[in-house]
């Protein structure tokens, strides 16, 4: 039977490719590992971030549509992106300098398989990092994962455990460059949301020979069903291989496609204005507004991104205003009460 290794890669819509660029090369340590157009809309670049070699399952894409409106998850979007590290060390020391460019953290929670922090990045797409371990077979023997229904235990859930203590954890010194021992190692999972978890499963299971590997509850909101799937070969779930869907009833809200999600279009993106294909629009004035997509010398793809972003505002340094401003400007979280991923009380639904 045909078995999908895992995760090649995931794209995102990001506003900004010097933005993006700063967040995920200087504050994340991650690669720019290639700089390139998007072959379906060649005007636009389509950057690759991933670890120091560019292994596939460690790979964020972002294409870069200026124009587009600010996407939203919901039923076939995605809710959160996770980033593995190897523990909880260099979690906390993620955290720490995290918060100290600026970027609102929650956690460290205990989500018994991992550890995980959530924040944004500065086009409000929910970020987790997650740590390695201990695993998916900490609730029921490795050789039967998924065969039945696992319940957090209360220490886990809202109302159970000490949010005080949790927020207060961090490390103890500054973290002015990102280590080996804290480096991102790959994607840890990628969460969405499915009206039809029986359906999703069935097409992951068929389609990529996915095996449903965890049968449990959303620990944020233990009303909504949380499943998750992965390559498993009846003992071991493969690294960056796991796919992971809140189960909400059909009448919620469907996702939309723009700045801070994934795309379901390569070509046509939803735009904040009613302006006609292949002209843009801009705020600014003078030389920082960008000419007409059409005019594909506007975006000197042969050159480097330095010297194609220099026409903007340049990247904000960690911990500037402009980075915490830009990083709380995504969409709110949509979640049930109490979520952590939006990553400060006042995002809270």
């Amino acid at each position: 039977m045909f078995v999908t290794e895992g995760f090649h890669h995931v794209t995102v819509v990001s506003r900004d490719a010097g933005v993006t660029l700063h967040f995920y090369r200087d504050v994340l340590g991650l690669r720019l590992v290639k700089q390139t157009v998007n072959f379906d809309r060649p005007t636009t670049y389509h950057l690759y971030f991933g670890d120091r070699v560019g292994s596939p399952g460690s790979i964020l894409t972002f294409f870069e549509w200026p124009d587009a409106a600010p996407g939203a998850y919901g039923l076939g979007g995605v809710h959160h992106i996770a980033l593995s590290v190897p523990d909880e060390a260099a979690q906390l020391m993620w955290k720490r300098r995290l918060t100290d460019a600026g970027v609102p953290v929650s956690g460290p929670y205990n989500r018994g398989y991992f550890t995980s922090i959530y924040f944004r990045d500065p086009d409000g797409l929910v970020l987790e990092i997650a740590t390695a371990g201990p695993g998916y077979a900490t609730d029921e023997p490795a050789d039967s994962l998924g065969q039945s229904v696992q319940q957090p235990p209360p220490a886990q859930l809202p109302g159970y455990r000490d949010e005080s203590e949790i927020a207060a954890l961090t490390h103890a010194e500054p973290v002015e460059t990102v280590t080996p021992d804290m480096a991102i190692t790959a994607l840890h999972h990628v969460t969405g949301f499915t009206d039809d978890a029986a359906a999703a499963g069935e097409f992951y299971e068929r389609t990529l020979g996915l095996k449903l590997i965890k049968r449990s509850v959303n620990q944020d909101d233990p009303t909504t069903p949380h499943l998750f799937w992965g390559s498993y070969d009846g003992q071991t779930v493969k690294s960056a291989s796991s796919l992971t869907m809140f189960e909400w009833p059909e009448r919620a809200r469907r996702a939309q496609e723009g700045v801070g999600q994934t795309p379901t279009s390569p070509t046509a993106p939803r735009t904040r204005s009613s302006s006609p294909p292949g002209v843009s629009t801009c705020s600014r004035s003078g030389s920082a507004c960008r000419r007409s997509e059409t005019d594909p010398t506007s975006r000197a793809s042969t050159s480097t991104l330095r010297t194609a972003s220099s026409s903007r505002s340049p990247p904000t340094r960690p911990g500037s205003r402009s980075t915490r401003r830009s990083t709380r400007s995504g969409p709110s979280c949509g979640c049930r009460p109490g979520c952590p991923t939006s990553a400060s009380p006042s995002r809270r639904a």
